[in-house]
C-alpha cells in the first residue's frame, strides 16, 4: 500500500473472556484538488488473534440447553468453529450437534401416592394387634413424557461483509447463511436454523463490531487528524500476506492548503 507508513497502534479487546491484541497499521497518503488538499488515512486491523483463538470463543457462547417446560425442547453443542477470509468479505464456518425433545405433561392419574395409618384392635384370646390400612390415596399426574426427536450434526456457514451506511460507523452485515444438516431433520429446520442466526450469527456479530468500533478506530488515529473529521470511505474484509483475516478501513477528511501548511508545522515541531 503507497503512502506514509505512520506505525502501529495495538488494539486490546475482551472478546468473550479471551483478552486479544489487534495490531493497526496506519498509513497517510495526501493528494492535491483545485479547490482543497485530500488528507487520507487506511487503518490495517490484524484480525490472526481472533482467528487463532476463534474455537474456543464460539465454544463458550451459551447454546441452548433448557429442557424444562413442555413443548419442543433443543440442545445445541458446538464441535468446532473457524473465522476466515474470502474475497473482501468473511466466513464463519461451524459444525454444531442438535438434539431434539418434544416434553409432554405426564397422563392424568398415572402416578399415585396411598397415605397409610397405624390401626390396632384387641382381640380375644390373642391380645392387641396392628395393621397398616390406607388411609387416604393422592392422584397426580404421571411423570413427564419426553420424546427424543433426533440428534444431528449440523453444518453451518455464514459470510460477513463489512461495510460503512453513513460514513460514519461500521457495520457487519451477513450476506448469506447456508445450514446443512447431515442428516433428515424435516420440520424442524427452521427451529434448528435459529439456532445459529440467534446463537452464531448475532453473537459473533456483537463481539467483531466491538473490536471494529469506527470510536475505538478513530482513537487510533492522528490528533490533528481526527480534528478534521473525517469520513469512512470505505470498509472491507482482506488476506493479509500471510493468509490472515484483516479488516481495511479507509478515513478521508478534504482540508485547506492553510490547514495542511499547519498540521504539516506541528508534526515536525
Amino acid at each position: 500500500m503507497s503512502g506514509l507508513p505512520l506505525g502501529i497502534v495495538e488494539l486490546t479487546s475482551n472478546v468473550a473472556g479471551a483478552e486479544l491484541k489487534f495490531p493497526v497499521s496506519l498509513v497517510l497518503d495526501v493528494s492535491s484538488r483545485e479547490d482543497a488538499v485530500n488528507v487520507s488515512v487506511s487503518a490495517v486491523i490484524n484480525m490472526a488473534s481472533l482467528q487463532d483463538n476463534f474455537d474456543a470463543i464460539v465454544k463458550s457462547f451459551p447454546m441452548p440447553n433448557d429442557t424444562s417446560g413442555y413443548g419442543n425442547k433443543f440442545i445445541a453443542t458446538v464441535n468446532g468453529a473457524s473465522l476466515s477470509p474470502s474475497g473482501d468479505g468473511a466466513t464463519l464456518n461451524a459444525d454444531i450437534n442438535v438434539v431434539g425433545w418434544h416434553i409432554e405433561k405426564g397422563l392424568p392419574g398415572a402416578g399415585a401416592t396411598v397415605q397409610y395409618k397405624e390401626v390396632c384392635v384387641d382381640i380375644p384370646f390373642i391380645g392387641r394387634k396392628c395393621v397398616m390400612v390406607p388411609d387416604g390415596v393422592e392422584i397426580k399426574p404421571g411423570d413427564d413424557i419426553k420424546l427424543r426427536l433426533f440428534g444431528e450434526d449440523v453444518a453451518c456457514r455464514i459470510d460477513f461483509s463489512l461495510v460503512t451506511p453513513d460514513g460514519n460507523s461500521l457495520e457487519l452485515r451477513p450476506t448469506s447463511v447456508d445450514v446443512t444438516p447431515h442428516g433428515d431433520i424435516g420440520k424442524f429446520f427452521n427451529d434448528v436454523a435459529g439456532i445459529f442466526n440467534t446463537n452464531l450469527n448475532d453473537v459473533v456479530r456483537r463481539e467483531i463490531s466491538e473490536i471494529i468500533s469506527d470510536g475505538t478506530l478513530r482513537k487510533a488515529l492522528p490528533l490533528e487528524f481526527q480534528s478534521f473529521n473525517p469520513k469512512i470511505t470505505t470498509a472491507h474484509f482482506a488476506i493479509s500476506e500471510n493468509g490472515k483475516l484483516q479488516s481495511i478501513i479507509m478515513f478521508n477528511a478534504q482540508i485547506t492548503g492553510e490547514q495542511l501548511t499547519e498540521w504539516l508545522a506541528q508534526s515536525i515541531n
